[in-house]
């Protein structure tokens, strides 16, 4: 969708727990919604993740849908869900 910037995170297991990927998401929200072309910044994850799942709504993002996704690995639903930032 032209104007939509989408980001993702991902942590290694010893360093999960200490707000580093919420801090990341939210300065890059911060920088892609300063960006003059950008409407919105987009989140997508897999239902099934629920730290990674936690981090949209603490820093603005709302739950805009939940869509079938091929998962990636065993530990996945196979739903993702996509998060939205307006910047409002």
């Amino acid at each position: 969708e032209a104007g939509v910037l989408e980001i993702g995170y991902w942590i290694c297991s010893p360093a999960t727990g200490r707000g580093l990927a919420t801090r990341a998401a939210a300065a890059l929200t911060e920088e892609g919604l300063g960006l003059p072309a950008v409407k919105a910044m987009e989140i997508h994850c897999d239902r099934a993740n629920a730290r990674s799942a936690a981090i949209p709504p603490r820093i603005g993002y709302r739950l805009l849908r939940i869509e079938a996704d091929e998962p990636q690995t065993a530990a996945e639903a196979g739903r993702s869900m996509v998060w939205r930032h307006d910047g409002a």
